[in-house]
């Protein structure tokens, strides 16, 4: 509707251009402000026509686009053109009734067919205000995708690296290995080589697309270990596998966002069991929460982990959850090793 509006004030300038030259470099008036008028009015009118049939080819080939606009050009020019200008010689006609004296009435100076070089400059003007529109339009349309896109990267990054680093874990990790340290410092070397083995995964090995299965589970046991050990815990989690996975792979990370809905609620009395079984590519990945309490087993699809687990495994994965946060099963089909 910008577009448009410009158009037509454009076409506005023109009319009284003309008006003016063919009223002040002539002998004789042959037109006056009324048949500009009409004129201004029908040529926003007849752009429409025009601009539809050029948005309905702009997909098109540009050898198509070229020969359809030709075609209409042909049909406007030559079938519709004679129509329309019988119209505006009688609306001219009809406005100068009311508006003028009949010794002060003019003839419509209506544009005939034989001005086919003219005709082809106005078809072509009014082309060109679509297709400069048209251009412009889907470029901010594109610029602001762009755009939003980047943003929303930007704020999946920082997802994501909140997720790897899960800061609140490490921190209560870190403050479990002070408390040790000031207790009994050999008691700390477990734990610091448990934290260390998960940050250089975390670090240097999630980087992958795909992992194998030992060294996710190996990650996720180290995990859950430091998680079971946080001061003043009283919630306990544990983790078993069966089943064979030599030749599997996964997304790494993937698992732990689950299992971190649940380890970091600041909750007590939580008894939570995951569990991993493997039949040929298949993983059947389970969280059985034992407890009375709810362990924050609910996944919802804007959850990270979904939308990761989305976009990674999409079509090939199957979630199940109950209300009630008591059991939540992850049906994953894998890749195996090349």
């Amino acid at each position: 509707m910008k577009v448009f509006g410009l158009y037509a004030m454009t076409e506005a300038s023109i009319q009284l251009l003309f008006n003016f030259i063919l009223n002040n470099f002539r002998e004789v008036h042959i037109s006056n402000i009324e048949f500009h008028g009409i004129m201004w009015f029908f040529q926003c009118v007849l752009i429409w026509p025009i601009w539809w049939v050029a948005n309905a080819a702009y997909r098109k080939k540009i050898f198509v686009q070229v020969i359809i606009n030709l075609c209409f050009f042909i049909v406007y020019s030559f079938i519709w053109f004679d129509i329309v200008q019988d119209i505006i010689r009688w609306s001219h006609q009809l406005v100068q009734s009311y508006t003028k004296a009949p010794e002060e009435r003019i003839p419509t100076p209506v544009d005939t067919t034989n001005y086919l070089n003219y005709q082809i400059f106005k078809h072509g003007f009014r082309l060109s205000w679509f297709f400069l529109a048209n251009y412009f339009y889907h470029y901010r349309d594109e610029e602001k995708k762009r755009r939003d896109l980047a943003v929303a990267n930007k704020e999946l990054e920082l997802k994501l690296l909140t997720w790897h680093l899960n800061p609140g874990f490490y921190f209560q990790a870190i403050d479990h290995l002070k408390q040790l340290a000031s207790k009994r410092p050999s008691s700390c070397v477990s734990p610091i080589l448990q934290l260390a083995a998960v940050m250089e995964y975390v670090i240097y090995e999630a980087k992958e697309k795909t992992i194998p299965v030992a060294r996710e589970l190996l990650f996720l046991n180290n995990y859950v270990d430091l998680a079971n050990q946080r001061s003043g815990n009283k919630a306990r989690f544990n983790l078993s596998s069966t089943g064979t996975h030599d030749s599997l792979t996964i997304a790494p990370l993937l698992l732990v966002g689950f299992i971190d809905k649940v380890v970091t609620e600041d909750k007590t009395e939580i008894s939570c069991l995951f569990r991993l079984e493997f039949t040929k590519s298949n993983l059947l990945f389970s969280v059985i929460n034992k407890s009375q309490e709810r362990a924050g087993l609910l996944i919802t699809k804007n959850d990270l982990v979904y939308r990761t687990m989305a976009q990674v495994y999409e079509g090939r994965f199957i979630l199940e959850q109950n209300e009630n946060e008591k059991m939540l099963e992850l049906n994953l089909l894998l890749d195996e090793e090349i």
